[in-house]
């Protein structure tokens, strides 16, 4: 959406709006979801967190908006947006963080096997017939 149709102020301008909207929409509903009381004290702290990392977010977006307006050629390798935006990250982690853990079943030996059997064939089929198989048969030549 940045690039696109055209690379023009004009529409970095919208796309960049745009995530500033759609950042500030989501931190309302997560906000607004952590006051449900409800919820377990963890749970809306957590929410607390996740609703103030798209928030910085969004400031990041609206700081960068106000900051390309201002100056039509406007070139920074870092900015306070950057920092807004860096700092979406670590309050998201904090939040996820402090939701409430449940009990880990025990993991035997069965159940490993059959989650990495899983994981290998999830990956590795889709891995082969897309990229291995087809390079191998090509430098065999096999499918020139």
């Amino acid at each position: 959406m940045l690039s696109a149709p055209g690379k023009t102020t004009a529409m970095r301008l919208f796309s960049i709006g745009f995530l500033a909207a759609f950042n500030l929409i989501v931190a309302g509903a997560v906000f607004g979801a952590s006051r449900r009381t409800a919820l377990q004290a963890g749970v809306r702290r957590g929410l607390t967190f996740i609703a103030a990392g798209m928030a910085a977010a969004a400031a990041g977006a609206v700081y960068l908006v106000v900051e390309a307006a201002m100056s039509a050629n406007y070139q920074s390798t870092f900015s306070v947006a950057d920092a807004l935006f860096l700092l979406n990250y670590p309050l998201i982690l904090a939040g996820l963080a402090q939701f409430p853990r449940g009990d880990r079943p025990v993991a035997g030996r069965w159940r490993i096997a059959l989650d990495g059997a899983a994981c290998v064939v999830g990956v590795g089929v889709p891995l082969w017939l897309g990229a291995v198989g087809p390079a191998w048969r090509e430098a065999a030549g096999m499918d020139a």
